[in-house]
């Protein structure tokens, strides 16, 4: 077989299994310029998740996003990572509803994260909008408040924590407790902690936490959805260097 008959193969094949192909976008939408992960559709009903990521003070939009990317192209979910230079919940939400109306969303696989402040907004959207998430994760989150023991959580989707054992602005021991609490009151709620860690995400962790939210995504497709493959190499960072010692300390599924 000629080389070309083999490039013609191989793309047929590509075409007959579904690929969709992503692409990276920046827009402005509700006050919000942001960056963009978007995939073309293989077929026309084809839909995706979304992930609406929330970078910290001192942050950029592009830096969170770079943070997710990798590993949402292999898991095809959409990502959008807003410039956070206000506070008004309620645009958060009509921008998430226009990349839906733009992108081919799955409306019913829709997740937040957040970093740091990030979480700290990512967590009033929850107790806003409760039912509207899939699931959340708050890395290096902030402590006090007592929102755990505060909030209404009626309608709390499942919540993960991630978090550094070496944390000097949040320690890991009162984001534990604050897990236990919702865990308690009912909430599914896991918690990974990296004892090495600190204040911080890093990319290397990113493929524990597409699990996770798979897990979420697809509960009762256990075994079809791609899944991390742990021999392929990491993801080189000047974020951090030195390898996940992570454990998963809490979990209620």
């Amino acid at each position: 077989m000629s080389a070309f008959s083999r490039v013609v193969l191989l793309l047929s094949l590509l075409l007959a299994s579904g690929c969709a192909r992503p692409s990276l976008l920046e827009g402005e939408a509700k006050g919000f310029g942001y960056q963009l992960l978007t995939f073309e559709p293989a077929k026309a009903d084809q839909r995706f998740p979304l992930l609406l990521v929330l970078h910290g003070t001192g942050e950029t939009s592009r830096h969170y996003f770079e943070l997710w990317e990798k590993e949402a192209k292999r898991r095809k979910v959409i990502v959008v990572a807003p410039a956070i230079q206000e506070l008004n919940l309620d645009n958060f939400y009509l921008l998430v509803e226009e990349i839906a109306r733009k992108y081919p969303v799955d409306r019913e696989r829709i997740l937040l994260a957040g970093v740091s402040s990030g979480a700290l907004v990512a967590r009033w959207l929850l107790n806003k909008r409760p039912s509207f998430w899939r699931g959340v994760i708050l890395v290096a989150s902030p402590t006090g408040e007592h929102w755990a023991e505060a909030a209404d959580v009626t309608g709390f989707p499942p919540l993960l924590f991630v978090h550094g054992g070496r944390d000097p602005q949040f320690k890991l021991e009162e984001i534990a407790q604050q897990a236990e609490v919702l865990k308690e009151r009912g909430v599914k709620t896991t918690l990974f902690s990296y004892p090495d860690a600190g204040h911080e995400q890093r990319p290397e962790w990113s493929r524990r936490i597409f699990d996770w939210m798979e897990a979420r995504l697809y509960p009762s497709e256990e075994g079809s959805i791609p899944q991390s493959d742990s021999s392929s190499g990491g993801w080189s960072s000047p974020v951090s260097l030195l390898p996940p010692s992570g454990r998963e300390d809490q979990s209620n599924r």
